[in-house]
């Protein structure tokens, strides 16, 4: 579900009119949806079996109750002018889990113009476990991030420090214990870094 969540983070930053939280839309350099269950046919059947998956946990029922947002999600994204805008890359499994594809090509299509789901020889569990290099996920989000960062970003402006830009700077392991969506968006910048381990390779 960690693709309708950024979902609903970006949307939430382009609503709330906090330059906060519009810096975390600004300074987003692009997506990658994983088997993310955006619309379609499918999603009655995948909310029916995802309490297989994960167990019936509140948020799978929270979901079930209101697949309509799902619905509205994607139009807000598909018609929104900086939303839309964002680099995405999708990928969606073509393998079974416990009998069920729990996303196929329907499903996982965001809707965006020339964001064409591709698919993987995965079920949903490992779709995003590729066991080499070489595997189509792997190699395919390298290659869109290493391109994403290459696009200069828009600079931060230097207007007045709100209480919660000031925590931005604290340790990744508090921000990761809080629910706040601005501490948890820090968490996708930090990930950079990462990057400079992969050049060398």
């Amino acid at each position: 579900m960690g693709g309708l969540v950024v979902k609903q983070l970006l949307r939430n930053a382009c609503d709330y009119g906090n330059p906060d939280w519009k810096r975390i839309l600004g300074q987003t350099k692009g997506i990658v949806y994983l088997s993310t269950p955006h619309s379609g046919s499918n999603i009655a059947n995948w909310l029916k079996h995802l309490g297989v998956l994960l167990g019936k946990s509140e948020s799978v029922r929270e979901l079930e109750q209101n697949d309509s947002r799902l619905l509205e999600l994607l139009e807000v994204h598909r018609n929104h002018d900086d939303l839309s805008e964002i680099p995405i890359k999708v990928y969606y499994e073509t393998k079974p889990t416990h009998g069920v594809i729990v996303v196929d090509r329907t499903s996982a299509n965001p809707g965006i113009k020339g964001a064409n789901p591709l698919p993987v020889e995965k079920n949903h569990l490992d779709i995003a476990k590729p066991r080499t290099r070489e595997e189509r996920p792997y190699q395919g989000v390298r290659t869109f991030i290493k391109k994403q960062l290459r696009q200069p970003l828009p600079p931060l402006d230097s207007s007045p420090k709100t209480p919660e830009s000031e925590s931005l700077t604290e340790p990744l392991e508090t921000a990761a214990k809080k629910k706040d969506p601005v501490h948890q968006a820090t968490l996708i910048g930090r990930v950079q870094p990462i990057l400079s381990d992969e050049n060398s390779s």
